[in-house]
């Protein structure tokens, strides 16, 4: 991230929308992408990036940051979508942990939500999991 935001094509094309739009991680996700459709030099980054396997940040996020200098378009033609950062899908994570503290005979559990899903992930026992069954982790906790 720090990489990007010193990077005058990120800056310029982020300028270059909406002001609603203006969001860094939008730049991310459209490099992210790129990456899951294939694109020769992101796509194996972002690969070695997922199974922890870069060993040199800097030189990862330069190679990153040269791909969006080189290729703007790759950002710019995304640009008009925006990022969804509070889907309760990510509850199902919350659940199994939860569901495994619980199990393993703690009585309770507090939970904090400071993101911006304005307290979703707190009601993590109310979403569908696995096949689409709903199972709580109330039978668990006192």
């Amino acid at each position: 991230m720090i990489a990007l935001e010193r990077d005058l094509v990120a800056q310029a094309l982020l300028a270059g929308v909406r002001v609603e739009q203006r969001n860094p991680m939008l730049v991310l996700a459209s490099l992210h992408l790129a990456a899951l459709r294939g694109h020769p030099v992101l796509a194996p980054i972002y690969a070695d990036a997922r199974h922890g396997l870069i060993t040199d940040h800097v030189a990862a996020a330069d190679v990153v940051v040269g791909a969006l200098n080189r290729e703007p378009e790759l950002v710019r033609s995304e640009l008009h979508r925006s990022t969804q950062t509070n889907e309760p899908g990510r509850s199902a994570v919350f659940q199994a942990v939860i569901a495994l503290i619980a199990q393993r005979g703690y009585p309770s559990i507090n939970l904090v939500d400071v993101g911006t899903s304005a307290g979703i992930n707190l009601h993590f026992d109310r979403f569908p999991s696995g096949e689409g069954r709903r199972e709580s982790v109330d039978a668990h906790l006192s």
